[in-house]
């Protein structure tokens, strides 16, 4: 008999993400996630459910900017956070008037190692602030959401963790698909192996203490790292520590987003936000009390977006 689960030939590839949307697509809980989905064969009646929310199997537009409603300067009133807080300005003003109950997202632990959350109140949200550069299975979280009870879930992600929500939104999977309220993207060029970037290049290369980091970012062809002091590699020194999937990835601004936000494009203390859907403009116009909102441009995404599909057919 012939295998029809497509899933099984994206981990066999090793261009499996490791979002874990599988995980909410499987009803016979048949499917685990770690770096990679690991599937039970016992379990598996082959209904291939599963590969209809892979993002690898989803994907990518041959025009990442042809959904474009509107583009924004962006930053956050009172709240602080990487670059202009934009994502955490709009998620706690989400809240106080009620149009999410919860919020998907990362956080880290003291030394810098991410695990996938569920925020139910606006006073945690600082939880999921800032860029952690290393990849974690959300929708572990997502799931883990659904059977806590919250029905209207805001997923904050990288492209392929967005592309992955639109499919589980668009989906007939019941109990998940009507639970989606929100979308938000962020701007990705690539993640990370934890053990590589935080262990051999930040810790014994870098030599610095990982619980001492504040702050990571990539800014101007440096990956700098800030903690009792500045210190920085230049960001080629970072390739061998690139997720296998990633190489393969061309979406930069996470197109599948009803509204994806990055620092490339915006000022200092600012970020460049992109609207893609109705409900985009919608959470726009809800949060804009809590933002200062200014003219935007998406040239220098644009950019970083043609840089990421050359790497793509280059690797």
């Amino acid at each position: 008999m012939i295998d029809s689960v497509r899933l099984k030939d994206v981990v066999a590839s090793g261009r499996c993400t490791g979002c874990a949307a599988c995980m909410v697509a499987c009803t016979r809980g048949g499917i685990e996630v770690d770096e990679f989905a690991i599937i039970n064969d016992e379990l598996c009646r082959s209904c291939d459910t599963c590969s209809d929310v892979c993002p690898v199997l989803g994907g990518s537009p041959a025009d990442e900017f042809d959904n474009v409603i509107a583009v924004y300067k962006s930053r956050a009133k009172d709240m602080d956070g990487q670059n202009g807080a934009t994502v955490s300005g709009i998620l706690k003003y989400l809240f106080e008037v009620g149009e999410i109950d919860a919020v998907i997202g990362v956080e880290r632990d003291e030394e810098w190692k991410a695990s996938p959350v569920v925020i139910s109140d606006k006073k945690d949200i600082a939880k999921i602030a800032g860029t952690k550069y290393t990849y974690v299975p959300i929708f572990k979280a997502f799931k883990d959401a659904i059977d806590e009870g919250f029905t209207n879930i805001a997923i904050v992600g990288t492209p392929c963790q967005v592309n992955a929500a639109r499919r589980i939104k668009n989906s007939n999977i019941i109990g998940a698909s009507d639970k989606i309220g929100a979308i938000i993207g962020l701007f990705c060029l690539e993640s990370f192996y934890y053990n590589g970037l935080c262990k051999n290049l930040i810790e014994k290369e870098m030599g610095i203490d990982l619980k001492s980091v504040k702050k990571m970012e990539i800014s101007k062809g440096k990956f700098i790292v800030m903690s009792d002091e500045e210190k920085s590699v230049p960001v080629k020194d970072l390739g061998r520590y690139v997720r296998l999937p990633c190489h393969k990835c061309v979406d930069f601004s996470a197109y599948y987003a009803d509204l994806s936000v990055g620092s490339v494009g915006a000022p200092d203390g600012w970020n460049t936000s992109i609207v893609r859907t109705e409900r985009g403009k919608e959470i726009f116009e809800i949060a804009k009390k809590n933002l200062e909102i200014e003219d935007g441009s998406i040239d220098a995404a644009k950019k970083l977006s043609e840089r990421k599909r050359k790497m793509a057919r280059e690797r």
